[in-house]
């Protein structure tokens, strides 16, 4: 979770907004090393104003349908809804500030940041590339989006 949440951060300090967060489970896959990869980046948007992807990541986390899914496998996630959303909200209201992400990281993950602060606060967390990949697609869908 906190790997996921690294990324996520990545993608909001580029101000890129992922979408399809809803159901994360369908969009986050899990190597063998259980190193977790964000995938499906068709919907995402480049020079977004607002990016909610920690945010939404979050709510999801926050929701029943996980805590019931990780119950029925023996295992348990107990995160305090309403600190959650405080978390939450004070990382989106005060402009994405590293402090809040760290607040909401620990809200969630406990004490077991230290690999995502190097995650989320390094510049090649997202290679060139993938980033390059990300927003060009972004540009691709924004532009088909007028086509008719």
């Amino acid at each position: 979770l906190a790997l996921v949440l690294g990324q996520l951060r990545r993608l909001d300090a580029l101000s890129i907004q992922k979408g399809e967060l809803v159901r994360p489970d369908r969009h986050v896959l899990v190597r063998s090393d259980g190193t977790p990869v964000l995938i499906d980046f068709e919907r995402c948007r480049a020079a977004h104003p607002r990016p909610s992807n920690v945010s939404q990541f979050s709510q999801f986390l926050g929701g029943p349908k996980i805590a019931l899914a990780l119950a029925s496998k023996g295992k348990g996630l107990v995160l305090e809804q309403a600190r959650l959303r405080q978390r939450c909200t004070a990382y989106f209201a005060n402009g994405l500030q590293d402090a809040d992400f760290q607040a909401l990281l620990k809200c969630v993950c406990g004490d077991v940041v230290s690999d995502v602060t190097r995650v989320a606060s390094n510049q090649d967390a997202i290679p060139d590339v993938i980033r390059d990949v990300i927003r060009d697609a972004a540009e691709d869908a924004d532009a088909n989006r007028f086509e008719t």
